[in-house]
């Protein structure tokens, strides 16, 4: 598939896999084999509870940008950001992330405009345990899943796994996928960890956190592509927004004509022109008939879970 078909089909799918872009196994495991020993040297205290990985990779270890760079030095990888995100796109976060057995995976969700993530894998993954979800077309979905009310936990995302497709591959597989698709996690019913690295890029004018790259990670000679889209303080002091969700539920878009595709899309004319595919249709009845017939059944969970904290409450009162 070349490189204007991927587009085509990132912009009808919502996600698309780029394959390995001819980067060598010796490179990726390298990779892997970094990012793994961070992981593992790294105090309990200063991996997120939540995601089960770190954030920053190459300040954790500069070495690791010699892979990146590679892959940001693709001219496939450079048409098809300035296609989907437009000019001067920036990459505001590279985090690794690890699956691990009993995972029990994150629910069914949207994140803020214009956002689109890389996944690297960093293992052969084919069996979806753990891996990244994604509703395919939910993207031409007009309202947002937050005002549709529509948001899933694990248990349904896993229970009905058929209506979503996995960004599941082998060792190295670069995938893209927007953060307007509806998008989850599965959960890792397998015996062994899976580890991604997600790299966040935004469209200009978008800031996502409080901190820029260092200059130093920047300006890194072995590095000057993967430089080039790395964030820097400029790029915080000049963002007109923070690409939160509430800037779409607010319709707080920063619209440019050096914008690409993810940033038209948030434009509510878009969706006139737009056909929603057949089996996305289906998928989001289905979704609202799992939630209108599950939603007695998470009252009674949630009456039942807010007692037994006050409860809890009561009876520490009780005994101090």
């Amino acid at each position: 598939m070349d490189s204007k078909l991927k587009v085509n089909f990132f912009k009808k799918k919502g996600f698309v896999n780029f394959g390995s872009l001819n980067i060598s196994s010796k490179d990726i495991n390298e990779l892997s084999k970094q990012c793994r020993n961070i992981y593992d040297s790294l105090d309990r205290e200063d991996i997120s509870s939540s995601s089960h990985g770190f954030n920053n990779l190459i300040v954790h270890d500069i070495n690791t940008s010699s892979t990146l760079n590679k892959i940001f030095a693709n001219n496939d990888i450079k048409s098809f950001l300035d296609d989907i995100l437009g000019q001067n796109c920036k990459i505001w976060d590279i985090n690794f992330r690890r699956s691990f057995p009993g995972d029990r995976g994150l629910y069914l969700h949207q994140d803020g405009p214009g956002q689109v993530n890389m996944a690297i894998l960093l293992d052969d993954h084919f069996d979806g345990n753990g891996a990244t979800a994604v509703l395919s077309g939910s993207h031409l979905v007009k309202k947002s899943q937050k005002k549709l009310r529509l948001e899933l936990q694990p248990l349904f995302l896993n229970t009905f796994s058929f209506l979503f497709s996995p960004l599941s591959g082998k060792l190295g597989d670069v995938f893209f996928y927007s953060n307007r698709a509806w998008h989850g996690r599965f959960s890792n019913k397998s015996n062994i960890n899976h580890d991604v690295l997600t790299v966040g890029i935004f469209p200009s004018g978008y800031s996502y956190g409080t901190k820029a790259w260092p200059e130093s990670v920047i300006k890194l000679d072995s590095a000057p592509d993967l430089g080039s889209f790395l964030a820097s303080s400029k790029d915080l002091e000049e963002s007109i927004l923070s690409s939160g969700t509430d800037a779409r539920e607010s319709k707080n878009i920063y619209n440019h004509t050096d914008h690409g595709y993810t940033i038209q899309i948030e434009n509510i004319d878009y969706f006139s022109s737009t056909s929603r595919p057949l089996r996305l249709i289906i998928s989001v009845f289905i979704i609202k008939c799992i939630l209108f017939v599950s939603k007695p059944f998470m009252n009674v969970f949630k009456l039942s879970k807010s007692l037994i904290q006050t409860s809890k409450t009561m009876t520490i009162k009780l005994f101090k």
